[in-house]
C-alpha cells in the first residue's frame, strides 16, 4: 500500500512536471509567435515607409520633369520671338533700303528731267 502511495505521488509529480513543461513550452511558443508578429509588423511599417519615400521621389521627379519641360517651352518661345524680331528688323531694313532706293531714283529722275529742260 505504501508502495502504491509512493507510486501515485511519483506519477502525480511526473504529471505536474509534464504539465509545467507543457505550459513552459506553450509560453515559449506564444513568445516566439509574438516576436514573429512584431517582426512582420515592423517589416510592414518599413515597407510602407519605403513606399512613401519612393512615391515622394516619383512626385519630385515628375515635378522636376514638368519644370524642365516648362523651362524648355519658355526658351523655345523666347527663341521664336527673337527670330521673329530679327525677321521683322531685316524686313524693315530691306523695306527702308527699298523705300530709300525708290525715293533716290525718283529724285534722280526729277533732277534728270529738270536738267534736260
Amino acid at each position: 500500500a505504501e508502495y502504491m502511495g509512493q507510486e501515485k505521488e511519483r506519477q502525480e509529480a511526473m504529471a505536474r512536471r509534464e504539465e509545467e513543461r507543457r505550459r513552459f513550452e506553450q509560453r515559449m511558443e506564444d513568445e516566439r509567435q509574438r516576436r514573429e508578429m512584431e517582426r512582420r509588423l515592423e517589416e510592414q511599417r518599413e515597407a510602407e515607409r519605403r513606399a512613401r519615400v519612393a512615391q515622394q521621389l516619383v512626385e519630385q521627379q515628375a515635378a522636376a520633369e514638368m519644370a524642365d519641360e516648362a523651362a524648355q517651352q519658355v526658351r523655345r518661345a523666347r527663341e521664336e520671338v527673337r527670330r521673329e524680331r530679327e525677321r521683322e528688323r531685316d524686313h524693315l531694313k530691306y523695306a527702308n533700303i527699298s523705300a530709300h532706293e525708290v525715293e533716290k531714283r525718283k529724285v534722280e529722275r526729277e533732277l534728270a528731267s529738270q536738267a534736260k529742260k
